[in-house]
């Protein structure tokens, strides 16, 4: 089934990774965080708690652990006092290299036998996949409004 399919990525997934970014102090949720602020430094934290598929306590709770890290700071957003605005530190800058090869090593991890023309075949079912049910999402969401 899809949904045991998913559920076994997810959980081993993230357990390889955090195997592979154990010699960096990291676990995945911190990789994505910094790597997110690496390509979009503006990602608002409601952006954050979508990708780590949490609520925003436990995305504050992994800055404010971040910030302590010195890993991201953290400001008082200028237009909104209520919001904060996240940006890479100097130090966690520095790991995006060593970031993005733990990635790729676990992607190679993953993909492990496939060929590149069963690669490219897998991610495009993925993202139909992904963008099905986000519309499917979406549409339940609008008609819940009505």
């Amino acid at each position: 089934m899809l949904i045991c399919d998913i559920s076994i990525t997810h959980k081993y997934g993230k357990l390889a990774l955090d195997a592979l970014l154990s010699p960096l102090h990291l676990c995945w949720q911190e990789m994505v965080v910094l790597l997110v602020l690496h390509e979009s430094p503006e990602a608002p934290q409601s952006l954050l708690n979508q990708l780590l598929q949490t609520d925003k306590g436990n995305v504050t709770k992994l800055l404010k652990r971040m910030e302590e890290n010195n890993l991201v700071k953290r400001d008082v957003n200028k237009q909104d006092n209520r919001r904060k605005d996240n940006a890479l530190t100097e130090k966690g800058a520095r790991l995006i290299p060593a970031l993005n090869k733990a990635l790729a090593d676990w992607e190679s991890l993953c993909f492990e036998g496939l060929t590149p023309e069963e690669i490219s075949v897998f991610n495009k079912a993925s993202c139909t996949i992904m963008n099905n049910t986000m519309h499917h999402m979406k549409q339940t969401a609008k008609e819940e409004t009505i």
